[in-house]
């Protein structure tokens, strides 16, 4: 059965059983800021489980993309572990619990998809007898194929009971399916739980039904809830009747056209044939992440995007091609995923170029990754664990590559001492990314408040500055040090929960206290979509409180600010008046972002799509995919298509559709976004600009008045920024700019339409006295000709006659290995000797070894040989390439002694080579 069937059949399974079916999230949660990815099915619906959701349905049904990077290093060499991967999934929000989970489960597995019955197994908490019970007695399933495991295995969270964390938590029951005992480790006693691969689980129940306390009590839920999981990769393969996921339908083509563009044949079992499952998978990763706007980049989930590209483009390396390849493979990802994931082939193009682009930049930065190692290796035989994930974090470098790295240089990695530290930063990781949040917003919603009524698309734009009468609904005094924290911070989602978690609710606040207020109803638009949020004030009976800032977690609108006057109550009625002169300058910037993106893909093409933007009051930025640097020429025919639309006073059309309707208009969507069945298209003039929008806006492009581009850049692979002003501030810029060709003028001495003729006679007589420079500093000689001429000045003391060669030892009272190595190669390149040994006098002494090119062939002469020698006798570490290396030694009374050792080698090499070439 192919992957395709499986999904349609599971998701039609539950809906037949009155389960909604919801559109998957995107692997950038959109409830969550919290998470770096979307890991799990349930991750979207964590407030229904918590009884504070407000989604109008009790049972669901899903497909989830996800993505899970802790077992990282372990994909592609076992059968079963991805980093993305889909994810099937029904839930119960206080509906149904053990009994009927359990038996649909058992229904889909063995009717619908025709599972052996005698081939599945399944687990269970050890003190779950209910789950025991139905398994054995409603479903029949022999006690022999029902399992007993501890807290560990078969509980949600793992080690909960004992260890936490606190709050909702529950037992678990795993299907397993037996591929034989002809699989696995051959043992008798194999059961699912055992860690060879002979039981593969497929299918996750989790029966949340405890509420754990802060003393370890498991306290029962007031409404129980499930929550399942079924690998869709693991399904395929059972239903395939292969072993491993990767020789399903979703990854032989892939694999194939892997062994194509690599030239490598797919044996499994060999270290090939992992690497390349592993490219198969991380390329998946790959194209998913960046379809939902998660690109490569230095931090964050860009971060953990680059470490998976990296990790696939090493080991295309390992497998003979050092070239960018992985963007090749895009198109036949694209193939096989296309019918569940249409979107994938509008952003084909786009997820090309930002692979291509970060495949390059990779390579391009090896040479100096390995700069960098040797450095900290200085010398020394041994890269400590830190350095090592010091560079596997930071630079992004994998484990492997640095491996491989150190022992072309003579080194190892402490392999030991850096898993104990990657470790303990996923540990560490994962406790920070606990699903279940907790803080003041969470005892918000379990108080069931209903969110916030937004009505600033309801008050036309002339009246946005008139009071509104609202209620508040609740009050968080702010707490100071965790405000402090904020206001230094991006001031982002994650900032604003992390703000949230430590703040406490209050009934009333007094002058002076710092506030989060949430209203009914709020004409204050919360930060969303890239536009800030709205500043103002809340006013009452003897009662001011100035409001700077907007956000809206999960449709609170949180009203951020400080009562100035008075006291504010919960239950009291205020009246919420924004800044409107503020609000104005942000319609401006906002509605001007849609006419930029409208310009740039009328003057650069369709591939134009929005990767980001923020809209202030003072300016725009707008991030976009696009594969090279805008020219000058484009830049002013962007502005003037732009400034065309704006002076052409078009209306600003705002309606709210369905999303199909939405689509047949044409809109444009954000890369990545999350909509739902009910959409606000904001349309410009007659198509001049349709998009999907829930941002606030003009009513006629004029009141933009001009938009002007300040810069264009590139901020990541394929993606480029530009920053632009609107309005009053465009003309500020414009008088800015007139003010400085004045001033520029009047110190040229010359009228403004001269500037540019003056500025190159300036220029022409700076060329003129720079090459008068030059003609008096002839007589000299340049530097680097200097020290070549100073290294070639070699007393009889440091030169050695071996049979008809010539050898140089010489000591250097310079610090720098760079320019030990230029005078390496004029010794043995320009004037030369067999081999060089120089000595760079330091308290730790380093030395520079060279070796000429035909005797590393002809005499087995090397010196990486030799600076592991020359190491190894002077209390360091050595080694490097053929042709030139380096070796420490402990103290600079060590040198002779490494002398020594280096010409004893020499000497050894061309006796043996002579014995050699005798016999």
């Amino acid at each position: 059965m192919k992957t395709d069937e499986i999904r349609e059949r599971f998701i039609e399974f539950f809906r037949k059983r009155g389960h909604t079916v919801h559109p998957s999230d995107s692997l950038i949660p959109s409830n969550d800021p919290s998470l770096l990815f979307t890991s799990a099915g349930m991750a979207q619906f964590k407030d229904m489980f918590l009884g504070r959701g407000t989604l109008p349905f009790r049972r669901a049904t899903t497909c989830q993309k996800c993505l899970r990077t802790g077992d990282l290093e372990r994909v592609g060499k076992t059968s079963g572990h991805h980093t993305f991967f889909e994810m099937l999934g029904n839930f119960s929000f206080g509906d149904y619990f053990k009994r009927e989970t359990i038996a649909w489960a058992w229904e889909f597995s063995t009717r619908e998809m025709r599972i052996p019955e005698e081939r599945i197994h399944v687990t269970v908490y050890r003190d779950d007898d209910e789950a025991f019970r139905i398994w054995s007695e409603e479903i029949g399933l022999p006690a022999a194929r029902i399992r007993k495991l501890g807290e560990a295995d078969n509980f949600w969270p793992a080690n909960a009971p004992s260890q936490g964390p606190n709050g909702p938590c529950g037992p678990c029951s795993e299907l397993y399916y037996d591929f034989g005992p002809n699989t696995g480790c051959g043992r008798p006693e194999c059961a699912p739980g055992c860690s060879c691969d002979r039981f593969v689980e497929f299918w996750n129940l989790v029966f949340t039904q405890f509420d754990r306390q802060e003393d370890g009590t498991l306290a029962p839920l007031p409404q129980k809830n499930i929550d399942t999981g079924a690998g869709l990769e693991r399904f395929a393969a059972v239903l395939q009747g292969v072993h491993s996921n990767f020789d399903t339908d979703n990854f032989k083509p892939l694999i194939l056209s892997e062994c194509a563009l690599l030239k490598v044949s797919y044996t499994p079992g060999t270290e090939t044939a992992a690497r390349l499952r592993r490219i198969a998978d991380h390329a998946r990763a790959l194209v998913f992440c960046i379809s939902d706007n998660a690109r490569p980049g230095p931090t964050g989930r860009g971060y953990v995007v680059r470490r998976i590209l990296r990790t696939a483009v090493r080991d295309g390396m390992k497998l003979g091609l050092r070239q960018e390849f992985l963007h090749r493979l895009v198109p036949e990802i694209i193939a096989v995923m296309r019918q569940p994931y249409p979107y994938l082939e509008e952003r084909r193009r786009t997820i090309e170029t930002v692979i291509k682009d970060e495949e390059r930049k990779f390579l391009d930065s090896l040479d100096r990754a390995e700069r960098e190692l040797r450095d900290r290796l200085a010398g020394q035989a041994t890269l400590s664990g830190q350095d090592a994930f010091y560079l596997y974090d930071t630079h992004g470098l994998p484990i492997e590559l640095l491996e491989d790295l150190c022992h072309d240089l003579g080194a190892r990695v402490e392999r030991a001492e850096f898993d104990r530290i990657l470790k303990e930063k996923q540990e560490s990781q994962r406790k920070s990314s606990e699903i279940m949040d907790t803080g003041a917003l969470a005892r918000i919603k379990e108080r069931r408040l209903p969110t916030t009524r937004f009505l600033g698309y309801e008050i036309p734009m002339a009246e946005m500055g008139r009071p509104v009468d609202a209620t508040v609904a609740a009050i968080a005094r702010l707490d100071a040090p965790a405000l402090k924290a904020y206001q230094a911070s991006k001031k982002d989602a994650a900032a604003v929960t992390t703000l949230l978690k430590s703040a406490e609710l209050v009934e009333e606040a007094a002058a002076g206290t710092d506030i989060a207020a949430i209203l009914d109803r709020t004409p204050f638009y919360g930060d969303a979509g890239g536009q800030v949020g709205d500043s103002g004030w809340l006013r009452g009976e003897a009662l001011e409180a100035e409001i700077t800032d907007t956000k809206r977690p999960d449709d609170y609108f949180t009203h951020l600010g400080r009562v100035t006057r008075g006291s504010l109550r919960v239950g009291q009625t205020v009246r919420a008046q924004i800044d409107a002169d503020r609000r104005l300058n942000i319609m401006r910037h906002h509605t001007g972002t849609h006419v930029l993106q409208a310009a740039l893909r009328t003057v650069l093409g369709k591939h134009v799509e929005q990767a980001g933007s923020i809209v202030l009051p003072d300016r725009l930025r707008f991030d976009f995919t696009h594969p090279k640097a805008l020219t000058r020429d484009e830049i002013r025919a962007v502005e003037d298509w732009a400034n065309r639309v704006i002076l052409s006073d078009l209306p600003v059309a705002k309606v709210e559709t369905s999303m199909e309707d939405a689509k047949q208009r044409g809109a444009i969507m954000f890369f990545g976004e999350k909509y739902g069945d009910r959409v606000r298209v904001v349309s410009i003039g007659e198509g001049a600009s349709v998009e999907l929008c829930g941002g606030t806006h003009l009513e006629h492009t004029s009141t933009i008045s001009q938009l002007k581009i300040v810069s264009e850049s590139s901020i990541g692979s394929g993606v480029r920024r530009i920053e632009a002003v609107t309005g009053p501030k465009a003309i500020e810029l414009a008088r800015e700019k007139y003010d400085l060709a004045e001033e520029t003028a009047r110190e040229l001495g010359c009228p403004i339409d001269q500037i540019p003729k003056r500025l190159k006679q300036l220029v022409q007589n700076v060329l003129e006295l720079k090459s008068e420079i030059g003609r008096l500093k002839s007589s000299g000689r340049a530097r680097a000709d200097a020290l070549r001429e100073a290294a070639g000045i070699i007393s009889p003391e440091e030169e050695l006659q071996i049979g008809s060669e010539k050898v140089c030892r010489k000591k250097l009272n310079i610090k720098d290995v760079n320019e030990a190595r230029e005078f390496m190669d004029e010794l043995v390149k320009n004037r030369r000797y067999a081999a060089a040994i120089l000595a760079i006098m330091n308290d730790k002494p380093v030395f520079v070894i060279g070796v000429r090119e035909d005797l590393a062939q002809s005499k087995g002469l090397k010196a990486g040989d030799l600076a592991k020698e020359v190491g190894k006798a002077c209390g360091g570490g050595g080694g490097g390439r053929e042709l030139q290396a380096q070796a420490g030694a402990s103290d600079p009374s060590k040198i002779e002694l490494g002398f020594q050792t280096f010409e004893s080698a020499v000497r050894a090499k061309f006796v043996t080579k002579s014995f050699e070439n005798i016999s």
